[in-house]
């Protein structure tokens, strides 16, 4: 299934969708490659035209934040970030299933996961205007239903189980992905020599 009726049908039709993915048989690597890289990178332009070219407005003066090294800091940081993470994540919630009454098979919690994350990136598309960021943020919370919606199909968990394996998946993954882009951050600021966030670019009016 091609990656745009996938994103669309995860998002209006949960349901259905996870239960077609429970047919698949998908590894990490197929689907870091044939899903997380293309949604990851719509979202990592959608951040470099926001922070590079049309900027941030203070308030102040008609002074607007923007330059091409803040918005290339940012779809950087968040490309390799979201990339790392759901490998990251996916091995350590793989891991620690067991805790949780979750069974233990690497190929349905990557599929998990991944797919869980299609409405954390697509939320990544506001930023395109970083002064509604905070939509995305609205859009990604969404992802978690439809990992409540695909977590007793793919991990074979049902009623108290299935909400602490969320709760512990949610820890994980957040935990993750903070460590991640904050890291990633700091290399990729001393790897091209423009700060942690590109110096706020340059003043633009």
């Amino acid at each position: 299934m091609g990656i745009f009726s996938r994103s669309i049908n995860i998002l209006i039709f949960p349901k259905k969708e996870w239960i077609k993915i429970a047919a698949e048989n998908r590894s990490l690597t197929e689907l870091i490659l044939f899903y997380i890289i293309p949604l990851a990178l719509i979202g990592a332009a959608a951040s470099f035209i926001g922070y590079g070219y049309i900027g941030v407005d203070t308030g102040i003066l008609d002074i607007r934040l923007k330059g091409t090294d803040w918005g290339l800091t940012r779809a950087l940081n968040y490309f390799i970030s979201i990339i790392l993470s759901v490998v990251f994540s996916a091995y350590i919630i793989d891991a620690c299933a067991v805790f949780t009454g979750a069974e233990k098979n690497i190929y349905r919690t990557a599929q998990l996961l991944a797919y869980s994350m299609t409405a954390f990136m697509i939320g990544e598309l506001f930023y395109i205007i970083p002064q509604a960021g905070f939509m995305g943020i609205l859009v990604g919370s969404y992802g978690i239903y439809l990992l409540y919606r695909g977590v007793d199909l793919l991990k074979k968990t049902s009623g108290r189980n299935s909400m602490i394996f969320i709760m512990m998946a949610l820890f994980v993954f957040v935990v993750i992905y903070g460590l991640t882009n904050f890291v990633v951050g700091y290399m990729i600021a001393e790897i091209f020599g423009f700060g942690r966030f590109g110096e706020y670019g340059r003043f633009g009016f």
